[in-house]
């Protein structure tokens, strides 16, 4: 009696077997694995890009004085600009990217 068939068969259900077995290996891992990645790295690159573009002490004061300088034009009972950079000067870094933050 010839086996051929039945060969075929048990090396299809083998293959059958084998990609089911990669695919749940796939779901359980790698598809984890590379969506983690992909939002680290999509993470990384904004930092790096948000720190390139970040100005630096000089110009946050700098626009922050030409801004206040507008205001005071408008309405001159407030202090003056050179009131306003020693005010500028004074705080930190944190508090200073803040107060740049609400120009945008």
């Amino acid at each position: 009696m010839n086996y051929t068939a039945f060969y075929i068969l048990d090396y299809t259900a083998e293959a059958i077997e084998l990609t089911y077995d990669l695919g749940a290996l796939a779901r359980k891992y790698v598809v984890p694995a590379a969506v983690a990645t992909y939002v680290a790295m999509a993470i990384a690159i904004e930092y790096l890009v948000s720190l390139w573009q970040r100005p630096n002490r000089t110009q946050m004061i700098e626009a922050l004085c030409l801004e206040y300088s507008g205001i005071e034009a408008e309405d001159p009972s407030n202090m003056d600009v050179v009131e306003f950079r020693d005010w500028l000067l004074t705080l930190s870094d944190t508090e200073l990217a803040f107060e740049y933050s609400g120009l945008k």
